[in-house]
């Protein structure tokens, strides 16, 4: 009988083991950092989309000035307003500068090489760009960074989630390299919770948005676009001295003829 009990008791205690690893909450947890699914999708893993500026929702007209010493042109999202911040270049907001969302952008010499970022090696920028997240753990990366095409030119993209007054928020970031500068868009929009789908959620509402300030973006001192120097003005031809008449004395190079003048009579003077 003894023998019977104890055999119920053990398989009684597998059969419980078994469920607590099986859907419930004894299963690894992931890794801080990655998206746990429901993220913005950006195609697969070897896959760089596109977007054309006909695609993206429309901006404003340029800023009055160039921005980071006439470097960069840019426009800022369509009825959004633009505003001063002593730690970057420009700010967007959409309300308030205090509110979200907002987009900033700043810019400093690349610690990832002067190499412009191109199709050709977008790809290394994203390997530094997540190398140096990874090595800030106080960054929560929900997207790793890869490669996307705005308006033809190559960015590298990724997503982080911060906190703002308590409450979780999405940040999308784009940079690039331009003249030797690490440009930097980042678009801050709050999120329901911190969960991957409303993180997600967060970051589509302003996804095309960012997209757009970037897509149309213009860079004054990238490779192989020298400004045209100013053709010269021609120059006259030199006046051609007078041909003197027979019996004048031609005038001295470089000193223009005097001028004839008559005298009381009519005449030319030194005339009989």
């Amino acid at each position: 009988m003894k023998s019977f009990l104890l055999q119920v008791i053990l398989v009684a205690g597998f059969a419980l083991a078994t469920l607590s690893g099986c859907g419930g909450t004894g299963g690894d947890k992931p890794e801080k950092g990655v998206m746990e699914g429901g993220g913005d999708s950006e195609g697969t893993k070897n896959e760089v989309k596109s977007y054309d500026i006909a695609d993206l929702p429309p901006v404003d007209e340029p800023l009055s000035r160039p921005l980071d010493g006439s470097r960069l042109e840019l426009c800022p999202p369509a009825d959004w307003g633009h505003y001063p911040q002593a730690k970057y270049l420009v700010v967007f907001a959409k309300v308030k500068v205090s509110e979200l969302p907002r987009i900033t952008v700043a810019a400093s010499d690349s610690p990832y090489g002067t190499d412009e970022t191109s199709a050709e090696n977008a790809a290394d920028l994203a390997t530094n760009i997540r190398k140096k997240l990874e090595s800030d753990k106080n960054k929560f990366v929900r997207e790793k960074p890869k490669p996307v095409i705005l308006g033809g030119r190559v960015w590298v993209r990724h997503v982080r989630q911060v906190s703002q007054g308590g409450s979780p928020c999405a940040v999308q970031s784009l940079q690039i390299v331009r003249d030797s500068r690490l440009y930097t868009i980042e678009a801050f929009s709050e999120a329901k919770d911190d969960s991957p789908a409303s993180i997600s959620a967060a970051v589509s509402k302003i996804r095309d948005i960012v997209y757009s300030v970037a897509a149309n973006a213009k860079f004054t001192k990238e490779s192989g676009e020298t400004p045209a120097t100013p053709a010269k003005p021609e120059e006259p031809p030199p006046e051609k001295a007078p041909e003197a008449k027979p019996g004048e004395t031609p005038p001295a190079e470089g000193k223009p003829a005097e001028p004839a003048f008559l005298t009381t009579r009519g005449q030319i003077a030194g005339e009989k």
